[in-house]
């Protein structure tokens, strides 16, 4: 995966938080065709990087976004 595909899956599981469509480590790795390992580490870039609040709802078996931080 070269860096312009891996921003663009990194844009469509930020669009899918933000919608509430996001789900569990295996249900996204199979949708972006990765690891469940690169979803884990996509998670934690933005949940650092661009602060974002980013829990897993054990509930509803999906990570949910709580809401984005204001700077």
């Amino acid at each position: 995966m070269n860096f312009l595909d891996k921003h663009r899956q990194m844009e469509r599981l930020k669009e899918w938080l933000r919608k509430g469509r996001a789900g569990s480590i295996n249900e996204m790795s199979q949708t972006f065709e990765v690891s469940n390992r690169t979803i884990k580490r996509w998670i934690a870039d933005i949940r650092q990087h661009e602060q974002w609040d980013i829990e897993f709802c054990r509930k509803r078996n999906k990570y949910v976004l709580k809401g984005k931080k204001e700077e």
